[in-house]
């Protein structure tokens, strides 16, 4: 994959400063930077990825019914995919894997050749003899370095025409390398949650089509109905450690953050799994576990041998893949009707500020944002778009689709089980506890 010279140097800088001995803010400020070139670099990979960042044949297939047991994850793993490595030489090994390059075959950059300017911070910061202030300076510096990585990876340029391979691996590598900064105190949580939500939402959720008839879905929807061959797209694109990567980003963001942007990106990492199960659902669980070990050991996010810690990474992503395959369903019996037959279909029950709305493709899922009273409350009602976080328009009254009334008309005509009703109710009361605060404030 190294096609460029840009590529090829960041492979070198990782090299030469995810060490036991360099690896410090401003190594990570360097590679960030670095990476910005990188992902501006337009060359189609050379080669196909190496098959130690995961068997390609193994992505899921896009079958209708999923079975939730099947794709479980399993115990705690036993064996490192780094093991008898450091932390951070086992790091260092991860980041240039997803390159295809062994991490002892890269020869470091000369320090003369890095021609960095004020972003990259001296290495001596290993002397931990800074001043409160400047330590705190060269956070927030670090901190912009990784926003405009964020930024190039949401540009529509960027989303609409980058090689799917080296999409694959600049997520997983931006991925690592924000949990790197988080594991290390370098990100805190607030700016990792804002850099997360700003690339899951236009991949999985919302791709902001320029086309107002478009449907909006998200990129990597988008990317794989342009290509000629969808298979052969998702098995360009996926891969074991990507999931991995994606699935600890995830569950690494902080929980008690109850706000609108968190429901959005709870929405997002939700449909994430319900329109891309073949993303999640590899053939070999194990090898996804060793993966995610490894990945949450080097990145300093948490001891994974900690038993306690790894249970709860298993009852996340079981409940990950529960509330994914419930939505999968929720968003097929969507499809089966029209809105205008659906709309017909629902009681006009009350419904209070902060319930959960589905208003069609366009709009999608909603907050109604006052009391509603079907047969009292006149004229049109502002609704909030999880897709822009707006009250783009006004709804009218009789228009209001509470996810719950589409619930039940689903489960009278028995075109979701019971198990997915369940789900999804619980789901919605969660997505709607998060947004609470926010809706009172509007």
């Amino acid at each position: 994959l190294l096609s460029s010279s840009a590529t090829r140097r960041l492979a070198q800088v990782i090299h030469a400063k995810v060490t036991d001995t360099t690896w410090n803010l401003g190594a990570w400020s360097t590679v960030m930077k670095l990476l910005v070139n990188h992902l501006q670099s337009d060359e189609a990979p050379v080669a196909k990825q190496n098959q130690a960042d995961g068997d390609k044949s193994a992505v899921g297939s896009d079958v209708v019914n999923y079975d939730v047991i099947e794709y479980r994850l399993p115990g705690q793993p036993s064996s490192d995919i780094t093991a008898g490595m450091s932390r951070l030489d086992g790091l260092q090994a991860l980041l240039l894997r997803y390159f295809g390059v062994d991490n002892t075959a890269s020869q470091p950059v000369a320090e003369e050749e890095l021609e960095f300017d004020s972003l990259h911070v001296a290495d001596s910061i290993a002397q931990q003899q800074q001043t409160i202030s400047a330590s705190e300076r060269e956070r927030k510096r670090a901190q912009r370095v990784a926003t405009n990585v964020v930024n190039i990876m949401t540009e529509r340029h960027y989303l609409e025409h980058r090689h799917e391979r080296l999409l694959c691996n600049d997520l997983a590598v931006v991925a690592t390398l924000l949990l790197s900064g988080r594991g290390e105190g370098w990100l805190d949580d607030e700016s990792f949650f804002e850099l997360t939500r700003s690339v899951w939402c236009p991949l999985f959720f919302d791709d902001e089509p320029e086309n107002p008839t478009d449907i909006p879905r998200g990129w990597i929807s988008r990317r794989e109905e342009a290509h000629e061959d969808s298979q052969q797209f998702r098995e360009s694109f996926v891969s074991q450690s990507l999931t991995a990567a994606l699935y600890v980003w995830c569950f690494s963001c902080p929980v008690d953050s109850d706000s609108i942007e968190y429901a959005q990106f709870e929405l997002a990492a939700c449909l994430a799994l319900a329109r891309y199960p073949w993303l999640w659902m590899c053939n070999d669980m194990n090898e996804i576990a060793n993966e995610i070990f490894s990945l949450a050991k080097r990145c300093k996010i948490r001891d994974p041998e900690d038993t306690a810690w790894w249970k709860r990474v298993e009852e996340e992503w079981n409940a990950m893949v529960g509330r994914g395959l419930a939505m999968r369903s929720f968003e097929s019996a969507l499809a089966m009707q029209s809105v205008a037959d659906l709309r017909e279909r629902i009681e006009p029950d009350p419904i209070k500020a902060g319930t959960l709305l589905w208003q069609g493709n366009r709009l999608g899922f909603c907050f109604c944002t006052r009391d509603v009273d079907f047969y009292k409350t006149a004229g049109a009602v502002p609704v909030l778009s999880l897709r822009s976080l707006q009250a783009e328009r006004e709804v009218a009254v009789k228009f209001l689709m509470p996810v719950r009334a589409l619930l039940h008309v689903f489960q009278q005509e028995s075109s979701m089980t019971a198990a997915e009703i369940g789900m999804m109710l619980k789901y919605t009361e969660h997505l709607e506890k998060l947004a609470a605060g926010d809706i009172e404030d509007w």
